[in-house]
């Protein structure tokens, strides 16, 4: 019975491991803002902070390619480069020609991911993105 019971279960450890979506896998889509958030010394004065906050969610869209691009739409411009994973420290690292920055992933679905933003000027913000419809 006991081996029975191991063989099973080792089946059923098998069949999720398979089923398993890989965190690249998740990451390659269309991604719109849903939430931002700040410090308000990255801007000059305290009320434009929801402003930007509001034009961010407008209208910033991020797509990461399966074949490693990214493309980056956002107020006043766009930016393509690659991006790369380090599964081990759930950091995704983007380069463009001008920029990159370090992200890590604080969370990672189907439907949302949240991550925190770092660019080289060390500018740093926290974002909740969904899939872009």
């Amino acid at each position: 019975m006991k081996k029975i019971a191991i063989v099973v279960i080792g089946g059923l450890v098998l069949s999720l491991a398979a089923c398993k979506v890989s965190q690249e896998q998740l990451l390659c889509k269309t991604w719109r803002v849903a939430e931002v958030d700040f410090s308000e010394k990255l801007v000059s004065e305290p009320w434009q902070k929801p402003l930007i906050i509001q034009q961010l969610k407008d209208s910033m869209i991020v797509v990461l390619g399966k074949d490693k691009s990214y493309k980056l739409y956002r107020p006043g411009g766009y930016e393509e480069g690659s991006w790369e994973l380090n599964k081990k420290t759930n950091t995704l690292y983007v380069r463009t020609q001008h920029s990159g920055s370090t992200n890590t992933i604080s969370t990672l679905s189907e439907d949302k991911m949240e991550v925190n933003v770092k660019d080289k000027s060390g500018m740093e913000m926290q974002l909740t993105l969904t899939p872009y419809k």
